[in-house]
């Protein structure tokens, strides 16, 4: 069989996509941004990496859907999950890391808090903060809460933080100064 160059393409295309999608997600998207819509990213790119793998195989390996096509199906639809557990696993620890590798400690000034619900009843529960960072930059940033946390602190309160240095954005309740603050004003 002799392809031009238009034809090689063309039967090369779906594996070139599907090679510059997982190039995208995991290498070219910054993981401080991939963090913050995680769940959204791991959804689109699994099922691009889904479309893009069944169509590698029925232009590059058509005979597998002719002999096999259960299994096959079920390997094609395995690489959504793939992508999708990988890239979750790749974003989770993240923010964590982040304030492990580069916290400072700062207090904050809590200016709202925010409940929102689900339709199943489950709640998910925030607030923002506003903090100074060492270079004397005012930030601002979601800090989620659990629902103790969301009823204990309010409007207005200062909190101990740990932001990270290097992306400030990211920031967790500091929770051993924090207590201690909190014990003080309790008694």
């Amino acid at each position: 069989m002799k392809y031009n160059l238009k034809e090689l393409f063309l039967k090369f295309l779906p594996l070139f996509l599907l090679v510059i999608t997982i190039v995208l997600f995991f290498f070219i998207i910054p993981t401080h941004i991939a963090e913050r819509i995680d769940v959204l990213l791991a959804i689109v790119g699994g099922v691009l990496t889904l479309v893009f793998t069944i169509w590698v195989v029925s232009d590059l390996i058509p005979v597998l859907f002719d002999k096999i096509p259960i299994i096959t199906g079920l390997l094609c639809i395995s690489s959504l999950f793939i992508f999708g557990v990988f890239f979750l696993k790749k974003t989770t620890h993240y923010a964590s890391d982040q304030i492990n590798q580069n916290g400072i400690l700062t207090e904050a000034i809590i200016l709202n808090k925010t409940r929102m619900y689900t339709l199943k009843g489950n709640s998910t529960q925030s607030m923002k903060v506003r903090y100074t960072t060492n270079d004397r930059k005012v930030k601002q940033t979601k800090i989620l809460l659990s629902e103790r946390e969301f009823k204990v602190f309010e409007k207005g309160m200062t909190i101990w933080i740990y932001y990270s240095s290097k992306n400030p954005s990211i920031a967790t309740i500091a929770h051993k100064e924090t207590n201690k603050e909190l014990e003080k004003k309790a008694y």
